[in-house]
């Protein structure tokens, strides 16, 4: 735990302190920033309290005395509920953030019951998605670099797969392709949470399709999307899509297509001409600027879901998200935030997306990885 930098955002966030929980390691988040085992004994509710400036407090029960014993700060132990509320009363503080948001999902542990006893104690809460976002979130120097050497890795997974294709002899299935993908990612040594996809035909409708068995065979004049993502040993994920098509594209595919690269970049050129002017640009809004954009365009009724995600040490992160649609994030984008770009639409028989990854470096926007999809990957 870097204790400064951790107070550093507090203060940033002008907070009175930052109050972790935890039960049952019911809050993930906790236990990494505070590096916690998972298998650590945790049957009873400890208390850390990160106060803005001075030494962090800690409150623990008296038979699990020692769970936070490798943490700097002051202890405090308890065997009743009336001694760990006084306990907790007995924190300097009066605006505090805790693990929790009302809608960013994705960051909210703080239970119910745990909230109301901290209020009865005269706490303000305050969403922590800004200390997360800072603290877990915000990548450069090494931790960037091992994100750029994934993403230039998938890159040339998904081309060498579609060449692959390209010349296959027929059958080739859904599965085929997903183990092919899955196979290089392997053979790089990378490691992901679960393995690619990848759609042919109808199928691309779903976003997140995954096929019985063996899936559908790839045929002639078919829309296929790829889907990868995955990150080195103790590094950052990268998250790409790309879209092909078995054939030579009739002019509705290619429509789709611009449709999908002209939301994408249109995406990027709002972030970049916030950030290079210096001007703050929420994840919401960029969000709702694309959706307007593809509504403007004649397919609204193709919109299944937000433009992009945070990227860490999770695929789907816990840094800002493009979203003012499924749980909206009104955090701005700043330096060191990494996240994806991608744009999807689809309709009855076909779907597409193409998602990139972009990183901002001081006042820059950069896509990571190769060079961003501009045309569909084809045959003719």
């Amino acid at each position: 735990m870097d204790l400064s930098r951790l107070q550093k955002a507090i203060r940033s966030e002008s907070l009175d302190g930052w109050l972790f929980c935890n039960f049952r390691h019911r809050d993930p988040l906790a236990d990494e920033l505070l590096g916690i085992s998972p298998d650590t004994t945790n049957t009873r509710q400890w208390f850390y309290f990160l106060p803005s400036v001075g030494k962090p407090q800690k409150i623990v029960h008296a038979i699990e005395s020692r769970i936070l014993d490798q943490l700097p700060g002051e202890k405090a132990a308890y065997a009743s509920r009336a001694e760990m509320f006084a306990a907790i009363r007995a924190l300097d503080a009066t605006l505090i953030g805790v693990n929790h948001s009302d809608t960013l999902q994705v960051l909210s542990y703080l239970d119910h019951a745990t909230a109301r006893l901290l209020e009865s104690a005269g706490f303000q809460l305050r969403s922590s998605a800004g200390l997360i976002q800072r603290c877990v979130s915000l990548v450069e120097g090494t931790r960037l670099a091992s994100h750029e050497r994934a993403a230039s890795t998938l890159d040339r997974i998904v081309k060498d797969c579609w060449n692959r294709l390209s010349r296959a002899t027929p059958p080739v299935n859904e599965l085929d392709m997903q183990n092919w993908m899955q196979a290089a990612l392997d053979s790089a040594g990378l490691i992901y949470d679960h393995g690619p996809l990848f759609a042919a035909g109808v199928n691309t409708s779903d976003p997140h399709y995954t096929p019985t068995g063996d899936g559908n065979a790839v045929e002639p004049d078919q829309v296929v999307q790829f889907d990868i993502w995955a990150r080195e040993p103790d590094g950052i994920y990268a998250d790409i899509s790309w879209v092909g098509y078995t054939g030579s594209p009739p002019s509705a595919i290619r429509e789709l297509f611009d449709a999908v690269v002209d939301a994408r970049d249109h995406a990027i050129e709002l972030i970049d001409t916030r950030v290079s002017a210096g001007s703050p640009v929420e994840g919401a809004e960029v969000d709702i600027a694309v959706r307007k954009r593809i509504r403007d365009g004649g397919y609204a009724g193709g919109l299944l879901h937000r433009t992009g995600h945070g990227i860490d040490t999770e695929c789907h992160g816990r840094g800002v998200n493009l979203d003012g649609m499924e749980y909206p994030d009104v955090r701005h984008v700043k330096h060191g935030s990494l996240f994806s770009v991608e744009p999807g639409i689809y309709l009855e028989r076909y779907g597409m997306r193409s998602e990139v990854n972009v990183v901002i470096k001081g006042e820059t926007t950069v896509v990571t990885g190769g060079t961003p999809q501009r045309a569909l990957l084809s045959r003719n």
